[in-house]
């Protein structure tokens, strides 16, 4: 649009708009409050739940509260004016919180201009960031333009950022535009839900597990051998995804007298299934908790893959477009370089892997669960608790600071 004879773009009303709110909603006095934020899922995230329960035994007199809501607007580029009101809302939670806590990218937390408080925490939402995002793919088709980037402050106001390992953090670094200083490797509450000996968290698992073996009776209970496939979403802009191509692709090449696939659908992929094909399609149900029942667990450029390989599980790599992925938006871990015994262009070639049933000591030559092996120090069933206690650390001195000043 024209404002005073100048063309301004939506992403600039966007981050003026959200300046002016926080400013008016900072004039309200800041409470006892941790706020959980996200425009990735309509529903907190199990890294939310099991954080926020953490936080409660540190600090339990604070509010904690959440705010979620699913952006899917990205490839329209009119993105973010559909969801005014989360915004304005979590806007509200950013101006008024001690802390807030993101798992993404969020507007109402990037595009103000905030001081000392509130304390800003990024659990980003993968236990490694195989793939490039953020800065690292601006100006690719699957990411955002450089002006987009730019206007909306994109990763911006992070205090820290907690990675699930060591080997993660570099690639955080890139994609937020921060020093590698910055990025703590705590590890991800997800890695409690796989390992913690807590009976409380032990039951939701085992709570989990049963409503998939309800839900998916027909992929659970069959004497096959059982695939969980789990693609990344695509992100493209003025076109329609080719993951389902990629999907049926690889499902037609599974013999449905030798195979049980059940696809594990990315919760932003809008995709509508396969119908006509013997697969099981999956919603809105943690990947994590399907992975429990298969033989074979095949993805390609997401951090799934990581996740079961620490649970043992036998993981393949199915990447027909790794050469544009490459690309666009980019790759921090590229699994043909890494693992090449099990990556696969063809499905052809897949299918005969599995085929040949390798043994444990076979597969382990490939060299993932050595790669895996490496989040093994976070994988001890505390990262909820000491992701608590250094939040809790720095709210106490961020008063101290806006005390002394």
């Amino acid at each position: 649009m024209r404002l005073f004879g100048r063309t301004i773009r939506h992403t600039q009303l966007l981050t003026a708009g959200s300046r002016i709110l926080y400013r008016l909603f900072c004039l309200t006095p800041r409470r006892r409050r941790v706020s959980f934020l996200s425009r990735r899922m309509p529903t907190p995230s199990l890294d939310f739940l099991l954080l926020s329960k953490a936080m409660s035994e540190h600090l339990p007199d604070v509010d904690i509260q959440f705010d979620c809501y699913r952006d899917r607007g990205y490839r329209d580029g009119g993105a973010l004016l559909g969801h005014i009101g989360s915004i304005i809302h979590q806007l509200w939670l950013m101006a008024t919180s001690q802390a807030c806590i993101v798992d993404g990218y969020c507007p109402a937390v990037s595009t103000v201009r905030k001081g000392k408080r509130p304390v800003v925490v990024q659990i980003w939402h993968a236990l490694s960031s195989v793939k490039k995002f953020g800065w690292q793919s601006v100006g690719t088709p699957a990411g955002r333009k450089l002006n987009q980037a730019q206007d909306l402050c994109m990763h911006r106001n992070y205090d820290l950022v907690v990675a699930g390992g060591e080997s993660s953090r570099p690639g955080l670094a890139a994609a937020f535009d921060m020093p590698v200083s910055s990025i703590v490797a705590l590890g991800l509450p997800r890695l409690d839900y796989l390992f913690s000996d807590d009976e409380r968290i032990q039951a939701m698992r085992q709570a989990a597990q049963q409503e998939v073996t309800k839900r998916y009776t027909a992929f659970v209970d069959q004497n096959l051998v059982k695939i969980v496939y789990a693609p990344t979403f695509r992100k493209i802009r003025g076109g329609p995804s080719p993951l389902p191509t990629v999907v049926e692709t690889l499902v037609r090449a599974m013999p449905a007298e030798e195979f049980a696939v059940l696809v594990a659908w990315h919760p932003s992929d809008d995709s509508q299934g396969l119908p006509a094909l013997s697969a099981v399609s999956a919603r809105d149900v943690r990947t994590i908790d399907l992975v429990a029942f298969a033989d074979y667990v095949v993805t390609d450029y997401s951090s799934i893959g990581l996740e079961a390989g620490l649970l043992g599980k036998k993981v393949l790599f199915y990447v027909p477009d790794i050469d544009d992925y490459r690309v666009s938006p980019g790759l921090n871990l590229d699994p043909e370089h890494e693992f090449p015994l099990i990556s696969f262009r063809k499905p052809g070639a897949l299918v005969d892997y599995i085929r040949k049933s390798p043994k444990d000591d076979d597969y382990a030559a490939a060299g993932l669960w050595a790669y895996c092996d490496g989040f093994r120090p976070q994988a001890d069933g505390a990262c909820s608790q000491r992701i608590a206690r250094l939040v809790a650390g720095l709210i106490d001195t961020s008063e101290a600071m806006a005390d002394a000043c």
